[in-house]
């Protein structure tokens, strides 16, 4: 079970951002933003991955000395290195910058609440069910 942070907005709608790291932010960084409707989030993460990727291949095309194989793994092995970085870096902070994105919707911290999954979460929260509440606000 994780802890999850679930938020309501006045309309009646809930959403539960579960605490800590997201394995789906890390594997699927711009997929995961674009999910989440974070349209900055979702640029920047395409943006910076077709970079990467244009780099990569310029390189290898333009410059003549980087297209022996042993130039060419050291540049996969830098290009894997960054992609690595930034998807930790969206595994640490994806559900924080989720949060963030709520708060500036409207939405309201209401409880912490102990679940499997978000959906259970949010339906703990709908129907009150006091057994898996850590904390209300």
């Amino acid at each position: 079970m994780n802890i999850y942070k679930v938020y309501a907005n006045s309309q009646g709608n809930s959403e539960a951002v579960k605490i800590g790291w997201s394995w789906t932010a890390f594997f699927f960084t711009w997929i995961w933003a674009l999910g989440k409707k974070i349209w900055g989030l979702t640029m920047l993460t395409t943006g910076i991955l077709i970079m990467t990727l244009i780099v990569a291949f310029i390189t290898v095309a333009i410059v003549p000395e980087f297209a022996s194989k042993l130039s060419f793994e050291f540049l996969l092995i830098y290009t894997g290195y960054f992609v690595l970085g930034f998807s930790v870096l969206m595994g640490l902070n994806g559900n924080q910058w989720y949060e963030n994105k709520l708060l500036t919707r409207g939405y309201r911290f209401r409880a912490f609440i102990m679940a499997d999954n978000s959906k259970e979460a949010v339906t703990s929260y709908t129907q009150k069910n006091d057994d898996q509440y850590l904390m209300a606000a």
